[in-house]
């Protein structure tokens, strides 16, 4: 196939992937091709969007972030190593979703996010959070009253969304069984984002388990290594999260387990966490995520640690024939399908693919990519003119594929599960869901891909009042800012 005839063997990366131009736009110069044109961010001021266009060059085959800033002058920033990966994604992608970059904010709820307290008992080098930071700032900021939260939650109510009641750290916040409660009730499903220190206490635990918890992540960053686990936590937490995931197996309840990555630091042995993923039946999901140029990273890493979304997909798939970068570039462009389809929104940043846990054959080989490749090319050709006809078309063959695999079935219709109250807990376990993410920071942010974000942050007012999780991120005082004058507002209303 013509794109993966163009990649290229390519050595890990060590050098940074910012690169500063002066001049006029008219002086950039490249060889290569415009994929196209979009708005960026100035990496000295974020908050400032900037003319931009999206390039594959020629002379190294990777894809480059081109941007004009009238202060600061022509930079570029590296988006994907391997630029076919990029190219093809972002063209089906496009072809399938040519419309306005700011959805409908209920096809954005597959993930709502809000604060719930501004108190943790970690400080970990990773956060963007920055809490020892503009102290008197981040003291100002109130955790919203359990009135409030009951406010907010209702607006969503019925919307079969996943809310986050996030932190700072939620379990610092002594009405959390309420608040998971408060989510239950409303027709929603409550996740939890913990470090996990509190919940080794078993009988908290279980009262969230029984208020309506669906779900947890938890981060493991290294498997015996502490050191890793300092630069990453601040603190040695291999073992109490161990004791967590030994609970939530206990309990039944389904664990996202994810891995903070950093260039030459703890991007080797990836069939670790795999391995680990695989011997808790709960684990249904396994998120491989790069760490992130924002908060009080910096002052622990640089630049030069961050890993791309392709490279991490192309090191998994060095390391185990499973996680193909193929089957990986394949998979994508079936779920762009189906999120079309569904009319729900997908992360260019987040890439996926479904594992067999144990004798159970590989999607691959389930699916044949090589037929499916042709027949998704298909479905965004007669998608403009004839889009239900086109759908019905896909799903069909889907249907015939997965027939003799009902197990499979879920993985295609999670959303459709929940809308009929379908608990997460009770969905096969044959295959482990393999996930690569790896937010936008300041230097790749992309204003219409982080606008497509399945992730959005939720001010306070009405389910209008947000944001993208990738763009809140970004500053860490602007994010509290913002937090503050919603508050105030809140007030006096």
């Amino acid at each position: 196939m013509l794109y993966f005839g163009l990649v290229k063997a390519v050595e890990a990366a060590r050098s940074l992937k910012n690169q500063k131009e002066p001049g006029s736009a008219a002086s950039l110069n490249h060889s290569g091709r415009l994929l196209r044109r979009c708005r960026a961010l100035c990496s000295d001021r974020p908050e400032v969007e900037v003319e931009a266009e999206l390039v594959l060059d020629d002379s190294d085959g990777a894809a480059w972030l081109h941007k004009h800033c009238p202060e600061h002058g022509l930079e570029r920033a590296m988006v994907a190593r391997s630029g076919w990966y990029l190219e093809g994604l972002d063209d089906y992608y496009y072809r399938l979703n040519p419309g306005p970059s700011r959805p409908d904010p209920r096809r954005l709820s597959g993930h709502v996010l809000y604060l719930t307290t501004m108190r943790c008992n970690f400080r970990c080098p990773v956060c963007f959070l920055e809490l020892d930071r503009e102290k008197e700032l981040t003291e100002s900021i109130e955790a919203p009253s359990l009135d409030q939260i009951r406010e907010l939650v209702g607006r969503f109510r019925g919307w079969r969304a996943e809310i986050f009641p996030l932190g700072a750290e939620p379990t610092m916040r002594p009405e959390l069984p309420e608040i998971i409660a408060l989510i239950r009730r409303s027709g929603n499903y409550p996740v939890l984002v913990s470090n996990g220190e509190r919940l080794r206490d078993a009988r908290f635990f279980r009262c969230l388990v029984d208020a309506g918890l669906s779900k947890l992540v938890l981060s493991i960053d290294a498997l015996a290594d502490p050191q890793v686990e300092q630069q990453f936590r601040g603190r040695q937490v291999e073992r109490s999260k161990f004791q967590v995931l030994e609970l939530a197996r206990k309990f039944g309840l389904p664990v996202q387990l994810e891995r903070c990555m950093a260039r030459g630091i703890n991007d080797d042995d990836l069939n670790a966490h795999l391995r680990l993923a695989r011997g808790f039946p709960m684990v249904h999901n396994l998120v491989y995520r790069s760490y992130l140029d924002v908060g009080s990273c910096s002052s622990s890493f640089s630049r030069e640690h961050q890993l791309l979304p392709d490279e991490i997909v192309e090191a998994l798939g060095r390391a185990n024939p499973e996680l193909a970068m193929r089957d990986f570039y394949v998979f994508q462009k079936l779920l762009y399908a189906l999120c079309r389809i569904t009319g729900m929104p997908r992360c260019h940043r987040t890439q996926a693919l479904f594992v067999p846990r144990d004798a159970a054959p590989p999607l691959a080989e389930v699916l044949d990519f090589e037929t499916l490749e042709p027949i998704l090319e298909r479905f965004a050709e007669d998608t403009p003119a004839k889009p239900r006809r086109a759908a019905a078309s896909l799903l069909a063959w889907l249907g015939r594929r997965l027939v003799h695999r009902p197990d499979l079935l879920y993985v295609f219709g999670l959303q459709g599960l929940r809308r009929f109250s379908y608990p997460e807990r009770h969905y096969p376990n044959s295959y482990l869901s393999v996930c690569v993410s790896s937010l936008y920071d300041a230097a790749t942010y992309h204003a219409t891909g982080v606008w497509r974000c399945h992730s959005v942050w939720h001010h306070g007012g009405k389910p209008e009042d947000f944001e993208p999780f990738c763009k809140v991120i970004l500053d860490s005082s602007r994010f509290k800012r913002r937090l503050l004058h919603y508050q105030q507002s809140a007030g006096r209303s």
